[in-house]
């Protein structure tokens, strides 16, 4: 899993949040709108907590994570 699929992921949960939101005040709670929106959200969510799960390319992480932050500890690599 890298971060990107993760971040994409999250961003799902966050636009069917407020597509639930926008169904419940325009529809009412007890609305059918409302009702598919809630099941959006909860399917996105289960998604992102699947992906949330599965492992993650060390190799990709730490690129990424060294790229934006060359002085961390982790990434800093000493001749011996």
């Amino acid at each position: 899993m890298d971060d990107e699929t993760l971040h994409q992921a999250f961003a799902k949960v966050v636009d069917a949040s407020f597509d639930f939101t926008m169904a419940f005040n325009t529809h009412g709670a007890d609305s059918e709108e409302a009702h598919q929106a809630m099941r959006a959200y909860e399917k996105a969510m289960a998604d992102y907590q699947r992906d949330a799960k599965r492992p993650f390319d060390a190799a990709t992480h730490w690129g990424s994570f060294c790229s934006l932050n060359p002085s961390a500890l982790e990434c800093r690599i000493y001749d011996v």
